[in-house]
């Protein structure tokens, strides 16, 4: 019988084991190429990601699950499944939400933030640049109204309302006369808005924060999905009198498309 030629199997098993090793640093390099991308592109990062939510790699086409402080590049595409919520914020200052079955692509695209809408919604929380959102499917328009409420005047339940006046009007941009009749409309519910917050400090007298109301306005003066898009004061009573008040609000009919409500109130 022939004896095996040793060298011949030692010079076999090393190629295949050369090979491996150059296939293995190859798929490594690979990876490593694939993930990176160059933090001049950088655009946004991530503030909040709750439940089924996806960001995709525009440069790589790569999938992953978005954590807190996530960088977000140029034209990367976020998605968000049921019950799923998506926040970041963007290197000029703007912060956006993306809602549940939601798809949305995020650009710096000349001077500006863009966000563009391919599925569901998206709204702004803070406008800190030129920010525009898009929606590819619908036609929205978008619309914020800052209101501020000072605590020393907001009075306790058993007295009397706190009347519009004490609310104060801060320095806000020039509205189309469909988003002055909004504008109107909420302003008139503020006695109301001032009995939320009067309730709430009963029990925490020394409280102030933010809270950013979202809505869809209709032409014929419907409003649908009203919600607490975030709020510093964490308190579930104060959210649901502070949505109730816009869900009863009386808005007027107006011409044109839908508007996508931004309602911040500052409580201070």
């Amino acid at each position: 019988m022939a004896k095996p030629n040793t060298r011949k199997i030692a010079l076999f098993v090393f190629a295949i084991g050369f090979g491996l090793l150059v296939l293995g640093v190859t798929w490594l390099l690979l990876q490593r190429s694939l993930v990176s991308v160059p933090d001049g592109q950088t655009v946004a990062t991530v503030d909040l990601s709750e439940g089924e939510v996806t960001l995709t790699r525009k440069a790589t086409m790569l999938e992953l699950s978005p954590t807190f402080g996530e960088k977000i590049y140029s034209a990367d595409k976020v998605k968000t499944g049921p019950n799923s919520s998506f926040i970041f914020s963007t290197k000029s200052g703007s912060q956006i939400r993306v809602d549940e079955n939601s798809v949305a692509v995020i650009e710096r695209a000349s001077d500006k933030d863009l966000v563009t809408v391919l599925n569901g919604q998206a709204q702004a929380i803070k406008h800190g640049g030129n920010l525009e959102i898009q929606n590819t499917h619908e036609k929205w328009r978008t619309a914020m109204f800052l209101t501020e409420i000072k605590r020393s005047d907001v009075q306790k339940p058993t007295t009397k309302p706190v009347p519009s006046s004490a609310f104060e009007k801060p320095n806000e941009p020039e509205f189309s006369p469909e988003e002055q009749i909004l504008k109107a409309s909420l302003d008139g519910q503020k006695t109301f808005f001032n009995r939320c917050f009067a309730k709430y400090l009963v029990q925490n007298p020394e409280a102030r924060g933010e809270v950013v109301l979202g809505f869809l306005l209709f032409p014929q003066g419907k409003v649908e999905k009203v919600k607490v898009l975030s709020t510093s004061l964490k308190d579930i009573e104060l959210e649901k009198c502070l949505t109730s008040v816009v869900e009863r609000s009386p808005f007027k009919r107006f011409a044109g498309e839908p508007i996508s409500v931004t309602y911040p109130i500052k409580f201070e």
